[in-house]
């Protein structure tokens, strides 16, 4: 166990402290969800930045999020033996890219967010469903 005191006189105990501190406060900051997003996106072009300056990291990190999403719900799928939960995901996420970097149709992109939503919810239910008869 470690005093206080310790961390002081130990050499760059203070820094390794501190760079612990700012990892949490940058994780805090960090938005959460896509309406997160779109509202520090927002804040910032109050400020001046423009969302141009963004455009070119922003699409790939969701499209890399969208694939990790589509992985975790095949490997969740095959665990429970019921693929129409990631089938929609697959549809949706399909629907989604072309609609937001191929063809640039907006209806195709509300199209594939409502597949997403449609999946994610199912997936849950199925799960759910899955779990509470495990407990029977």
């Amino acid at each position: 166990m470690e005093r206080n005191g310790d961390i002081l006189r130990r050499p760059f105990g203070w820094m390794h402290e501190a760079i612990k501190m700012a990892a949490a406060i940058g994780m805090l900051l960090l938005p959460k969800c896509s309406l997160c997003l779109a509202a520090y996106l927002n804040l910032f072009s109050i400020f001046g930045i423009s969302f141009r300056s963004y455009a070119s990291w922003v699409m790939p990190v969701l499209l890399s999020l969208l694939v990790i999403n589509l992985m975790v719900a095949y490997l969740k799928a095959r665990k429970m033996g019921s693929y129409p939960a990631f089938v929609m995901l697959m549809v949706g996420g399909g629907l989604l890219f072309m609609g937001k970097v191929w063809l640039l149709k907006e209806a195709l992109s509300y199209a594939g967010l409502l597949f997403l939503a449609t999946g994610s919810v199912i997936q849950l239910w199925q799960s759910r469903r899955i779990c509470s008869r495990s407990f029977l």
